[in-house]
């Protein structure tokens, strides 16, 4: 991975008014049903209360934008943050830089290189087990959790 500047690092968390300060998950990708974005949220929502220092950082976007957007309920609204599309990898990276943990929840992913990205930058991997690159890249309990794909419990 290339060397992130830490004025890029500021310059992003500035542009996406992120707290530099919090503690983050980051998902990466489209919006899109078969992302599992939704399990995300939720996941998240169901925690939130008890991991007062997290944010959610939804990096992409898609045809699932809108409905995912109203998903996330408005006592968190404030804790989760979307950047739409990038096409500038510098940003993206600075992001992860700015961010804890990587996670694709997905139903169906053939590799994933989000999770080569991920990992990296040197987050913490949490992947669905049908993410082909999480079979290879993420080790339970040591760099990230592998958990069943839909299984918003497990998340």
């Amino acid at each position: 991975m290339a060397q992130i500047e830490d004025e890029t690092v500021d310059s992003a968390l500035a542009r996406f008014q992120l707290n530099a300060d919090r503690r983050r998950l980051v998902y990466s990708g489209r919006l899109v049903a078969v992302k599992r974005v939704d399990l995300l949220i939720d996941a998240f929502a169901a925690i939130a209360a008890q991991r007062p220092e997290w944010d959610l950082l939804i990096i992409g976007d898609g045809p699932a934008r809108s409905a995912l957007q109203a998903r996330v309920p408005p006592t968190i609204q404030g804790r989760v943050s979307w950047t739409g599309f990038l096409d500038d990898s510098k940003q993206i990276m600075a992001l992860y830089r700015a961010s804890d943990v990587l996670v694709l929840p997905s139903d169906a992913e053939p590799w994933a290189v989000v999770i080569n990205e991920g990992a990296a930058a040197g987050l913490a991997l949490i992947a669905s087990d049908v993410v082909g690159a999480a079979a290879e890249l993420v080790r339970n309990k040591f760099n990230g959790q592998i958990f069943p794909a839909g299984n918003a419990d497990a998340l």
